[in-house]
């Protein structure tokens, strides 16, 4: 038997306002998407699922789910409560099942006792009970009858939309995930494997074996010893034989207890498993974030030293910035120097004729030259040799020496001593030009540095992200926190190999203690003598045998079923993962010798992996959930529907996508509330992922229907930034694709 939701309408029912054709959703076997933003109502879709099945609702203050029946007044329309006297809320749901319809519609109608009641509280209103209505249509006669009676509606609600057996795969709500396959527990992990086969039942006939062995064992204990050769050895032996059954009894009692811590301590190892991968995340970024922070105070004061450089550029000596764009202007200087000696030269002339001539004629060599001739020893005009203290270098120093005698008489505005050195001063700052490279070089290694410090900056901003996606917090507290996290999960792991030793210890002995009772068994059957009845001793045979066949089929199945179960699971867990740049290695599910099983991540080389991120340890739960659903029933789909409710919070993009993507392989319909796929800012209010999804939907390639939820607020309402209160606002329900039933 298996169904499937073709529909579901809501009437006033939390943020729902209106009548039910105006709040409804097709659905069609494949993916179905409900694609909205927190408060749009997902959550809400799911809580009508909840109601209508279970009674029950997921309370999103305290996070856990719970009856309706406490909360009445919370499912009503805030709306209605406004602006009905008398609001009716309800939820119908239309589903087939083996070619009969069902329409399931659940209702509350509630009354003011009170003008302007509150909406919270329940003493303003009277809540009638909830009521039930059904119609069930053959699909092949088309005839339709409506259901009255109270226990086959229950049949109905209860087991017709989604088997009681599998609801706790079929419904998850957000963290559900979690609690779904316990990994921590492995004995409830054993519980789940043995609700898909009928391992429970053999359980039951080889327990009832063992104590029908141990009645017929102590029938011919009781003969063994009437007819016994040595009375006194018989009774020796049979107290050793009591006084080991009593060990086995405090060696499985000692079991039990190892056990219990055993699992204890992996559950603790269990959820610490994620945070741990995070924990050394977060360590590691820290200590990264710490080298980036260094290199960029390098890097920062390397700049502000070139920076600060620069002032000294400016002027110094040897060829200062400040003449940058100078080039040419010496040669200009020359120029209207020349041009001023001859102006000069003429006023000189027109003014005073006879001042003119100076001591020196013209042409005559400046004073350097004239102190290189005196150095030299020679005449630079004519070319004689002038040894120092000969007539030709005397006359040279006399010249110089007149030189000097007209510059000290000279008029202090007399600009040619002035022009002069300007003109010494400045011959070696012709080539200006090269001030450009100079400046160059400076400008590259600041840019260099620049270059470094905006990617050392834009390393930390992407490495205090990724610190942030993993809970870490810059804070000693914080640091303090994940080394004790550390701590606890080094304690759990060495909790567990310690009672996991001491199991196999009691085991060990427990093993030893049946060896040697077997041994007892054939000495007391030996004192027995012959006259003892082969009927008490081929009954205990023969219940042995049967415990022992019956154990053995146990083992075989339970050992088929897990190696079924490792195997799709793993080809899930693959088809979930893949196309992550980090390994996620594979699933190893170990069944251990107290009836409970293991599941642990391992390697190619079969070690263990305890640093996967939180997706993949949900990843990995998922995996094993369709592993389970799929073994179930023997096939590849789920019968079912499959409802989620933001199953996503620790999922990564490509998690999401190829969730998506395995989901139609497993169930024949799955209904998916999520928000991943909302984009506020797009015009169609959906991602990029999510248009490609609606795509292939459109397409024909997978079956179904797309939804999107928005929030429209009532014409004339007060807006706050642009927001409405929770009264004026309204979900908005839009069918981007719809299935082919409708």
């Amino acid at each position: 038997m298996g169904s499937i939701i073709r529909s579901i309408s809501f009437k006033n029912f939390y943020n729902f306002y209106g009548d039910y054709n105006d709040n409804i959703y097709y659905f069609g076997e494949g993916l179905n998407i409900v694609n909205a933003d927190n408060g749009m109502g997902k959550s809400k879709i799911f809580n009508g699922f909840l109601w209508v099945i279970k009674d029950q609702v997921y309370d999103a203050d305290t996070k856990t789910t719970i009856s309706a029946d406490s909360t009445p007044l919370k499912l009503l329309s805030d709306k209605a409560k406004l602006l009905d006297d008398t609001p009716i809320m309800g939820v119908r749901i239309v589903f087939d099942c083996d070619n009969i319809r069902y329409e399931v519609c659940k209702s509350i109608r509630y009354e003011k006792k009170v003008q302007n009641p509150s909406t919270s509280n329940t003493s303003d209103w009277e809540i009638k009970q909830p009521r039930i209505d059904i119609l069930q249509t053959d699909l092949i006669s088309n005839n339709t009858i409506t259901i009255y009676d109270t226990d086959e509606q229950k049949k109905i609600l209860n087991s017709y939309i989604i088997n009681p057996d599998m609801q706790s795969y079929a419904l998850l709500q957000g963290e559900a995930i979690d609690n779904i396959v316990d990994l921590s527990n492995a004995k409830r992990l054993a519980s789940t494997v043995e609700a898909l086969t009928d391992i429970g039942e053999l359980k039951n006939i080889e327990r009832t074996c063992h104590v029908l062995a141990q009645n017929a064992g102590r029938d011919l204990q009781t003969k063994q010893s009437a007819q016994a050769n040595d009375q006194f050895e018989f009774e020796s032996l049979a107290k050793k034989k009591k006084f080991l059954e009593e060990q086995i009894v405090k060696y499985n009692e000692s079991r039990d207890v190892y056990q219990a811590d055993l699992e204890r301590a992996k559950e603790t190892y269990e959820k610490l498993l994620s945070k741990i991968a995070n924990t050394e995340k977060r360590v590691e970024y820290r200590e990264k974030i710490k080298r980036i922070k260094a290199d960029i105070a390098r890097v920062v004061e390397e700049r502000d030293q070139l920076l600060a450089s620069v002032n000294d550029k400016l002027f110094k000596s040897n060829m200062p910035w400040i003449l940058l764009n100078t080039n040419g202007y010496v040669d200009q200087y020359i120029e209207l120097r020349e041009q001023y000696m001859k102006d000069r030269a003429k006023i000189e002339i027109l003014s005073n004729p006879g001042s003119f001539f100076s001591p020196l004629p013209e042409g005559s060599p400046d004073d350097g030259s004239l102190k290189m001739m005196l150095q030299k020893g020679c005449c630079f005009v004519c070319g004689r040799e002038a040894k120092k203290g000969s007539p030709e270098w005397r006359h040279i120093e006399s010249v110089l020496n007149r030189s000097k005698q007209i510059e000290e008489s000279a008029s202090v505005n007399d600009l040619h001593s002035f022009f002069g050195d300007i003109q010494k001063s400045v011959t070696s700052l012709t080539n200006v030009d090269e001030i450009k490279g100079d400046i160059a070089c400076v400008i590259l290694q600041s840019n260099q540095l620049e270059g470094k410090i905006k990617k050392l900056n834009q390393d930390l901003k992407d490495t205090t992200s990724e610190f942030l996606n993993y809970g870490g917090e810059d804070s000693a507290k914080d640091k303090d926190a994940d080394e004790n996290l550390v701590n606890r999960f080094a304690r759990a792991q060495g909790d567990q190999k310690k009672y996991a030793d001491l199991i196999r210890e009691a085991e060990k002995q427990i093993q030893k203690a049946e060896e040697d009772i077997k041994r007892i068994d054939q000495d007391m059957k030996k004192c027995g003598g012959k006259d003892v009845p082969h009927e008490y001793e081929d009954m205990k045979d023969l219940i042995d045998d049967a415990r022992i066949m019956f154990s053995n089929m146990k083992e075989r199945i339970y050992n088929e079923v897990i190696s079924t179960l490792e195997k799709k699971a793993n080809h899930f867990y693959q088809e979930l993962t893949k196309g992550n740049a980090v390994y996620g290695g594979h699933l190893k599910f170990e069944r251990t010798s107290y009836d409970t099983i293991d599941i642990n991540v391992i390697d190619a080389r079969g070690n263990q992996l305890t640093e996967a991120s939180e997706g993949f340890q949900r990843m990995k739960k998922v995996a094993i959930v369709m592993a389970i659903i799929s073994s179930k029933l023997g096939e590849s789909h789920f019968v079912y529907p499959f409802i989620a409710d933001a199953p996503f919070s620790a999922y990564g993009r490509n998690f999401i996508n190829n969730f998506l993507e395995a989901v139609p392989a497993v169930f024949n319909q799955s209904i998916i509330l999520i928000k991943e796929l909302y984009d506020v800012n797009a015009q169609t209010l959906i991602t990029e992922d999510g248009n490609k999804l609606l795509d292939r939907l459109k397409d024909g390639d997978i079956e179904g229907s797309f939804y999107v939820n928005s929030i429209i607020n009532d014409e004339g309402a007060t807006l706050v930034d642009g927001k409405g209160d929770r009264i004026t606002q309204t979900t908005k329900i839009e069918q981007r694709k719809a299935p082919r039933y409708e």
